[in-house]
């Protein structure tokens, strides 16, 4: 009779420990998924719970949520910093703007043919300098722009293949300047897509001018289509020294690989690229290709 009861409270005591143990992982795996939903939206502000009484699950439920709680307050820190650094960049920008046209209007009035030869050549120097200078802080307030939470773009139905063909052609003699050899495939009907026209012609823009600055001899632009959505690839021979950059790296804000250091790159125009993209619910990504013996950057984006 003893070992009966005994036997009972053994079974017993078995069945609560297992019972227990099954709650407590079960416990943890529901922590596990609410900490990865928390992750993926910390705007929310939530905190992890414990399911069942448990003073071991609770102890470490209340250190994780200590720690949810400091980076929440980094996160709200780090944010406050962005939006106040884009508002500057974008009133500086502004303020910057207004008084440097009105220089390059003077410069660009003055009469040429009354200085002498070494006048008119610091005065193209100037002229230059003063586009460069304007087209970087064009840059910085695009780039305030498309970071901005209030930015929207909007979608309307466009003809891509006619859009990628008129800003080739509006860069074609920028282009044959540096005489680099072009492949450009287009189909000749209509790619009809939905997409912000304004968007997606400053990203073409972007890259063929990404393509002017960095092209060794030659480079390509192919649009593909494929059933509502399109894929633009736009590629270029590269030095050598660029080949052991990330690629990916170079849609990073003020990143800079060394042949951008000697030919006047800012690092944002493939930021503001990826943005505008992004921003048409499409993907940019860029890699490395090797053909012929000869390395190449393409750049390859897919809007639907």
């Amino acid at each position: 009779m003893v070992k009966v009861i005994l036997l009972i409270i053994f079974a017993g005591a078995a069945l609560y420990f297992a019972l227990r143990l099954f709650l407590v992982h079960r416990g943890m795996d529901t922590a596990g998924r609410a900490l990865s939903e928390i992750s993926g939206m910390p705007e929310e502000n939530r905190v992890l719970k414990s399911e069942i009484p448990d003073r071991h699950l609770e102890g470490l439920l209340e250190k994780i949520n200590e720690n949810l709680t400091e980076l929440q307050k980094y996160r709200i820190q780090y944010k406050a910093q962005e939006t106040a650094l884009r508002e500057q960049v974008e009133e500086i920008s502004h303020d910057l703007r207004t008084p440097l046209t009105a220089i390059l209007g003077y410069l660009k009035m003055m009469d040429r043919e009354s200085l002498e030869a070494e006048d008119r050549e610091a005065l193209e120097v100037a002229v230059k300098k003063s586009e460069t200078l304007q087209g970087l802080i064009q840059q910085f307030y695009e780039l305030s722009q498309v970071t901005s939470e209030n930015f929207r773009l909007e979608a309307e139905r466009l003809d891509a293949a006619k859009l990628v063909r008129e800003c080739c052609l509006a860069y074609y003699e920028v282009l044959e300047q540096r005489k680099l050899e072009a492949k450009i495939e287009i189909p000749d009907g209509p790619v009809w897509i939905s997409a912000d026209r304004n968007g997606l012609e400053r990203v073409i823009s972007n890259l063929l001018k990404n393509i002017e600055r960095y092209a060794v001899s030659e480079f390509y632009v192919i649009l593909y289509s494929d059933g509502g959505r399109i894929r633009l690839v736009f590629g270029n021979d590269i030095e050598l020294d660029m080949r052991r950059e990330n690629p990916e790296k170079l849609f990073e804000r003020f990143y800079m690989g060394s042949a951008s250091r000697s030919r006047g790159g800012t690092g944002l125009g493939l930021t503001i690229s990826r943005h505008l993209v992004e921003g048409m619910h499409g993907k940019i990504h860029a890699s490395y290709q090797e053909r012929k013996g000869k390395d190449y950057l393409e750049i390859e984006i897919c809007i639907m």
